[in-house]
């Protein structure tokens, strides 16, 4: 069978078939090209499927992913400014570590500018002094070597910026007091700047978190810092005092303001933190007659009453007055210094449980952006195969869409070609289509005679290839007309004509039409394997009433029932090859029109008929092959 269908396909090119200009015959060339557009259509509705699909995902996506990297930039932010902090509270923790060795090695220059500005005012001749001096200059070297570095900060000293130069400065002034003649106002301002600068660097190198109590308690250490220093410059000044029992004016009025920054100092102190301030009042509890002691001693320096008692004094104990008075002062500046070591010892823990409080923060934080990131990247990826999927599926459900529409064109294309456009249409409508009755409708019964010899003498694929152009060349034919084929037979065909929409006695000129094309066809038709053998048609006519009605369900089927189709088919049974044979009742509607000359057979007592040639203005015949037709046709009835 698939052969037979094959060759029917690659022999449509057939000579002896008659040439209709309204319906075309499809090569196999347009065939292909049908088919590709067909490809192509679904390649380009899956490509924008597709790209439909990339829209709605990143739109998807888009969606998802703004707030899930808005949250992403708040930890990131909060992640930085964690380790920022961190890494702040690190480093000043480093740097109080520092500072205590500095503040340590500022004390020892402190205590030698003292000594040393006693050993000047002496004149360089008391060994006490001489003792003191050489004491406070050891400890300055261990401190100096203890320091590793000058502290990050800007310098206020620009020949000072490195401990070795503070360590070369510090030689050649020592030189300058032994061997030269320096004053005590020149050595206590050498030391000062070194201390300034020192501080002053300490201080710009310390760099504290805006958090927490860090930066009250950094300016409360600070004012220790100041007013240790404004003391211990009294201290070389009263020293100095009370080892010439003179101070110059100036001088004097420089210990004066310096009793009034040190009281500033400490009155900013108290205020910043009340802790310390109790702290220090306890040690000067602990330290009692020292408070009374050092307002005596600053009564002498600041009362000139107190110069003759001092004059009437010996050297030695002048010099033994001048080390009491340092002694003191030191002791008192030794307080201010454990102050201070307590107040960094305060900042240090509390930069350490910052530090670990940002560090907590640091491994929070980089935990939930990981954690976060690692969630997105599941999310993204599940919903990127979830949109994968969902599009898989409704590219496959739009592919059986399309198959299912194109069936369902074929299937309503059949269904138009099996039953009339008018009962396919009901049955479209509404599933169901209810028996009619006909007053008038023309059966046209069509039988090839020599058909079954003709077959004989075929093989079974030439047999299904002929009946296969037979039937193409009645469809043909048919569908030039307004005519429906109601059964199709191994060997013809039954065609009736105004069942379409009643269209008054025109139904009988379309099939005397349709009749006459037909014998016209089939003379001049070949069959391909046996070109000389010819296919003989018989055709009957009959106009009268039928009932017709769709039978079945799966296959349905359009029935006619009536006298009309029995006596179309004794009308063709009952005629001739090439001829129609047609009733009284066909010919008085086919006289209305007064383009055909029927006659009448004498041997059954029928009439026979010639189609005159016709000349008139207008062409009724909707085929343009009729106007070929210019011999007299014979209809057999």
């Amino acid at each position: 069978m698939n052969s037979g269908r094959e060759q029917t396909d690659s022999d449509d090119e057939d000579t002896t078939r008659p040439r209709a200009r309204h319906k075309p015959r499809r090569c196999s060339c347009c065939r292909l090209r049908r088919h590709v557009r067909v490809f192509d259509e679904l390649s380009e509705e899956d490509l924008a499927s597709d790209q439909n699909d990339m829209r709605q995902t990143v739109r998807l996506m888009t969606i998802l992913l703004i707030p899930v990297a808005g949250f992403i930039s708040v930890v990131l932010v909060d992640l930085f400014r964690s380790r920022s902090a961190n890494r702040l509270a690190h480093a000043a923790e480093t740097a109080f570590h520092q500072s205590l060795a500095v503040a340590t090695l500022v004390s020892s220059l402190q205590v030698e500018r003292g000594t040393t500005a006693m050993f000047i005012s002496s004149g360089k001749t008391s060994a006490k002094a001489t003792a003191e001096v050489s004491e406070a200059r050891e400890a300055t070297n261990r401190n100096i070597y203890a320091v590793s570095r000058w502290p990050t900060g800007t310098a206020t000293t620009a020949p000072i910026q490195s401990m070795r130069a503070v360590r070369g400065a510090v030689e050649t002034h020592r030189r300058s007091v032994i061997y030269g003649d320096v004053t005590i106002e020149a050595n206590i301002a050498f030391y000062t700047n070194i201390t300034l600068a020192m501080l002053n660097s300490m201080s710009d190198n310390i760099v504290l978190p805006n958090e927490g109590r860090i930066w009250i308690r950094f300016v409360a250490f600070n004012a220790i810092l100041l007013a240790g220093d404004a003391v211990g410059i009294q201290r070389a000044l009263g020293a100095s005092f009370y080892a010439a029992c003179f101070l110059s004016n100036g001088n004097l009025e420089w210990f004066k303001r310096l009793e009034t920054e040190a009281n500033n100092y400490m009155n900013q102190m108290a205020y910043y933190s009340e802790t310390a301030m109790h702290a220090f009042r306890d040690g000067l509890a602990e330290l009692d007659p020292l408070q009374a002691e050092l307002a005596h001693h600053k009564r002498h320096v600041t009362n000139a009453s107190y110069i003759q008692e001092c004059e009437t004094w010996s050297k030695a104990d002048r010099v033994t007055n001048g080390i009491y008075f340092f002694g003191n002062m030191t002791t008192y500046i030794q307080l201010l210094g454990s102050l201070r070591k307590g107040m960094v010892c305060k900042i240090v823990v509390e930069l350490k449980q910052m530090g670990a409080k940002e560090h907590r923060l640091l491994i929070i934080y980089s935990t939930t952006t990981a954690v976060v990131v690692i969630i997105t990247l599941i999310i993204t990826t599940c919903v990127r195969n979830m949109t994968e999927r969902i599009g898989m599926y409704a590219r496959m459900v739009a592919r059986e869409s399309a198959e299912l529409r194109r069936e369902r064109r074929r299937s309503e294309r059949l269904k138009y070609r099996l039953l009339p456009p008018g009962v396919a249409t009901a049955i479209k409508t509404d599933g169901k289509h209810r028996a009619e009755t006909f007053d008038s409708v023309t059966v046209c019964v069509c039988d090839v005679v020599n058909l079954p010899n003709t077959t004989a003498m075929c093989t079974p694929t030439q047999v299904v290839y002929m009946l296969n152009q037979l039937h193409r060349l009645f469809d043909e034919i048919i569908g030039l007309y307004d005519a429906h084929s109601v059964e199709t037979l191994t060997t013809g065909r039954v065609i009736v004509g105004g069942l379409q929409v009643s269209k008054g006695v025109k139904h009988a000129r379309e099939m005397a039409l349709l009749s006459l094309q037909l014998v016209q066809s089939f003379r001049t038709y070949r069959i391909h394997h046996i070109p000389k053998e010819k296919l003989l048609l018989r055709i009957g006519l009959h106009s009268g009433e039928c009932v017709a009605g769709v039978v079945g369900s799966k296959i349905p089927r359009y029935c006619l029932l009536g006298d009309a189709i029995n006596t179309a088919a004794v009308m063709e049974s009952t005629g001739e090859a090439y001829k129609i044979h047609m009733t009284s009742a066909t010919k008085h509607l086919l006289d209305e029109f007064g383009t055909f000359s029927i006659e009448q057979r004498e041997d059954v007592g029928l009439m026979v008929c010639k189609i005159q040639k016709l000349s008139i203005p207008f062409s009724p015949f909707p085929n343009p092959l009729f106007h070929r037709l210019s011999n007299a046709v014979k209809i057999t009835l």
